[in-house]
C-alpha cells in the first residue's frame, strides 16, 4: 500500500468518528427537548458537567481530519481528482470549526441561564444538524471517494 493511501485512511476513521459522534450526540441530547420531565435547570447543570468532555473528541476528530489531510494534500501531485477530493474534505473537516462562536454562546446560555436551557437545548440540536449536514457529513464522503478513487 503506497504511503499516500495508508494516509489517507487517517482523515476518513477520524471523519467516520465525527460523523457517528454527530449522530450519537443528536441522539442522546434530544430527550432534552421532548422530555418535558426533565426540569431546563438540569440542562444547563448537565452542560456545565460535560461541555469539556463532549468537545474533547470532536477537537480530536476534525483536528486530525484537518491536519493529517493537509499533510496528505500537500503531498499529492497537483491537478488530480484525488488531490481535489482531499482538499475538499479538509476545508469541509476544518469547517466544523467555523461554528465554535455560536455554538459556544448557546452553550453558555444554557449553563448561565438554566430557565431557558430547554430552548437553548433546541436552538443546539438545530445548528448541530446544519454543521452535521453541511461540514461532517461531507468531509466523510470526500474523504471516502478519496480513498476509493486510490489517493
Amino acid at each position: 500500500m503506497p504511503q499516500s493511501a495508508s494516509l489517507a485512511l487517517v482523515p476518513l476513521v477520524t471523519t467516520t468518528a465525527s460523523l457517528g459522534y454527530a449522530v450519537a450526540e443528536f441522539t442522546f441530547l434530544s430527550p432534552f427537548v421532548r422530555a418535558k420531565s426533565i426540569p431546563p435547570e438540569a440542562i444547563g447543570t448537565f452542560w456545565d458537567y460535560a461541555l469539556v468532555p463532549a468537545v474533547t473528541p470532536v477537537l480530536a476528530f476534525n483536528g486530525t481530519s484537518t491536519i493529517v489531510g493537509t499533510i496528505l494534500w500537500k503531498r499529492l501531485a497537483g491537478g488530480t481528482f484525488g488531490r481535489s477530493l482531499v482538499g475538499w474534505g479538509v476545508i469541509a473537516a476544518a469547517a466544523h470549526f467555523v461554528f465554535v462562536p455560536n455554538v459556544a454562546g448557546i452553550v453558555k446560555d444554557m449553563i448561565y441561564k438554566p430557565a431557558t436551557a430547554r430552548e437553548g437545548q433546541q436552538r443546539w440540536l438545530r445548528l448541530h444538524m446544519i454543521r452535521t449536514l453541511t461540514t461532517d457529513l461531507p468531509a466523510f464522503a470526500l474523504f471516502l471517494a478519496a480513498v476509493y478513487y486510490g489517493v
